[in-house]
């Protein structure tokens, strides 16, 4: 089999290598043969050209879109460069500000382009890359040709000959302007972004789905050492940062974070070194990719501390206007009713007594009249008196106080009768025993309800009384339990705190001692609630704030 070699040109004098191989058989061959050759010929040099064209064509497009252009340059035979023989492709003019054939590109041309600052950079590169015989690879400006400067990258390297002298140079030219630009706006914004971050009172820790701590600000710094004396660092586990006691309630938000792609918030406080608590405020909020998966969490803590303390100064303040009122509204149920009476009938019998003959009978009647008229009248003032005097106390500081002293001075200044009953009462503080508190109130409460569980024992049944105290969702709790008479709460329950109600009216009482210790508890940020049945016992539960 013989070979034939043929070689097409094209218009762009562009050259393809063509290697056929054609079956010849004998040394003659039919006329018929090599017409078919020949025009298998034409036809593999039509297919050529059209390749070509299309290779070209792409090779353009791909320029374009790349913003990046090649070049050449020859050298000649004594190793000198020249100048005339530079040539650029379309986009190396577009980058230089020219339309493809507007000038003739040369050596001079060039250098004119390259930015004066970034000269001696370009020199260098391209004389180190001759010295090492690798190629070149530089970043610098060009000003175009309409004063416009643009960030380029130049490659190249130099084509050697046989006797290892340069007989040229080629290389691409890439327009990084528009990168450049989004790379610099992008630093400036992440610049931006941080110092915005380092110049906020928020904190803000960055975690990985693997929960360790990817980025973190000063301010966030700041929260944890002031809590821990300890520094946050980058790769470590954000539950290191956690109270221990807080980690499996952190781990269920987190959890539900992940699950719900939703943002959590909540309240929280850690101890100073100064005794003080601080309140942060935390948000946490899912990072989600593209793949609607979640990669992270970003939280944010905001110091509430200040915040929270108006807010406790309001309630507190909104708590006393409500006693206030509750005050006035029983004053005036007082004077209208309890004090209006017994005054009504002093005066009349003040204007009768005086017109009677004190020798008559049933003048003594009259007398011991006007008499319980003014005990009773000296009571309602009494009352009055205690009912003004919760607020009084109210503005007295707080004291530090011991249940377990609190109760033995409560026995201690039991009347006779009631100090017969003090060995059927037991307590037991040893969960918590200290609270610091308003001391009147205290000892009002006690007293009270001390004396109501023996007032209202069962006549046939020894008084079992026992009094215990706990912590409760951050609240001390005591809880007053006795085996008496009982209320029946479906009929009373409603009324059970309202001024001068009584549900045993066969033991003597004003009604007066369980709104008198409603209304203390309540000044003290504390609730009451009550349990109660007849002839089996009452159960009252007290809430007061540490």
């Amino acid at each position: 089999m013989e070979k034939l070699l043929v070689s097409t040109n094209n218009n762009t004098n562009e050259s393809s290598l063509l290697n056929c191989q054609l079956p010849l058989n004998g040394s003659t061959e039919h006329p018929m043969n090599s017409l078919n050759r020949n025009k298998s010929t034409e036809d593999l040099s039509a297919i050529d050209q059209q390749l070509t064209s299309k290779v070209l064509e792409r090779m353009s497009a791909l320029q374009n879109m790349a913003k990046m252009g090649c070049w050449e340059v020859k050298y000649a035979l004594n190793g000198e460069l020249i100048s005339e023989s530079v040539e650029w492709s379309d986009q190396v003019y577009k980058i230089y500000g020219y339309e493809p054939g507007e000038v003739n590109p040369n050596v001079e041309l060039f250098y004119s382009h390259v930015h004066p600052e970034d000269l001696d950079q370009m020199n260098t590169a391209i004389t180190e890359s001759l010295e090492a015989k690798q190629c070149f690879n530089v970043g610098h400006r060009v000003i175009c040709k309409s004063g416009e400067v643009k960030y380029v990258n130049q490659r190249g390297e130099f084509i050697y000959g046989q006797a290892g002298t340069p007989i040229g140079m080629i290389g691409i030219t890439q327009d990084l302007s528009e990168k450049k630009e989004s790379y610099k706006k992008l630093q400036e914004a992440q610049t931006n972004f941080r110092n915005i971050l380092e110049n906020t009172d928020t904190g803000y820790v960055l975690i990985n789905n693997e929960f360790d701590i990817v980025s973190f600000n000063d301010q966030a710094n700041e929260f944890i050492s002031s809590a821990s004396g300890n520094s946050i660092i980058i790769g470590s586990s954000y539950f290191k940062l956690i109270p221990e006691a807080r980690i499996p309630v952190v781990k269920e938000s987190i959890k539900e974070i992940i699950t719900t792609k939703k943002p959590l918030s909540y309240e929280t406080n850690f101890p100073l070194k100064d005794g003080t608590d601080r309140w942060l405020k935390l948000r946490m909020f899912p990072i989600i990719n593209s793949e609607e998966v979640v990669t992270g969490i970003t939280i944010a803590a905001d110091d509430i501390t200040q915040q929270r303390k108006w807010m406790l100064e309001k309630e507190a303040m909104t708590n006393s206007l409500i006693q206030r009122n509750k005050a006035l509204e029983q004053f005036a149920f007082i004077v209208s009713h309890n004090l209006r009476a017994p005054l009504t009938n002093i005066i009349g019998l003040s204007t009768l007594i005086p017109e009677l003959d004190p020798t008559m009978d049933g003048f003594d009647q009259y007398l011991k009249g006007l008499k319980k008229s003014a005990d009773n009248l000296d009571s309602v003032v009494l009352d009055l008196n205690s009912i003004l005097k919760i607020k009084t106390d109210q503005d007295e500081g707080k004291v530090e106080m011991s249940f377990t002293n609190l109760l033995e001075d409560t026995k201690a200044n039991l009347s006779n009768v009631e100090a017969k009953q003090a060995e059927f009462i037991d307590g037991d503080f040893a969960e918590v025993d200290k609270i610091t508190t308003i001391k009147p109130y205290m000892v009002s409460i006690f007293t009270n309800l001390l004396t109501n569980s023996i007032k209202y024992k069962k006549p046939s049944e020894a008084l079992k009384l026992s009094i215990r105290s706990s912590i409760k969702k951050g609240n001390i709790v005591l809880e007053f339990k006795d085996n008496g008479r009982g209320i029946d709460m479906k009929k009373h329950g409603q009324h059970i705190f309202n001024l001068y109600k009584r549900f045993h009216h066969d033991v003597e009482g004003r009604g007066i001692g369980l709104y008198m210790i409603n209304a203390q508890i309540e000044a003290m940020g504390g609730s009451i609630e009550v349990e109660s049945e007849p002839n089996v016992g009452t159960t009252f539960t007290i809430s007061l704030p540490q």
